[in-house]
């Protein structure tokens, strides 16, 4: 029996590696646009700005929506039985798994869930 075409463990944490560091610096470039006059920024209003009704929830950005979707399918799983989000700071991100970064920028941490396969993992 022939494993799928699907990705290796070390091709698949390239993807997600560029996709943190896509996220990094796209957030970097936003808060130089939004910190200039003329920038990105609207004018804040004096009022606050009209509340969600509460069925509402806030939706992740789309990008952050395909670059989960490409790789729950690179790990065999097209369609994960769920997903969350959160916008951290980078060294935060990085400490759940043990690691240690010398910069700090915006990032988003991603958490799915499915039946995923990594024929490329090995045993310790």
């Amino acid at each position: 029996m022939t494993a799928p075409a699907c990705a290796t463990y070390e091709q698949v944490m390239r993807y997600v590696f560029a996709g943190f560091v896509t996220l990094a610096f796209a957030a970097l470039i936003a808060g130089a646009l939004a910190a200039r006059p003329g920038g990105i920024a609207r004018p804040r209003a004096s009022s606050p700005p009209p509340r969600r009704p509460d069925d509402t929830k806030p939706r992740a950005p789309s990008f952050l929506v395909e670059l989960a979707a490409r790789t729950a399918t690179n790990n065999c799983d097209a369609h994960p039985t769920g997903a969350s989000y959160a916008r951290t700071m980078r060294r935060a991100a990085e400490a759940m798994a043990g690691d240690g970064v010398d910069s700090d920028p915006p990032v988003y941490l991603v958490l799915l869930r499915g039946r995923f396969v990594d024929y490329g993992a090995r045993g310790i």
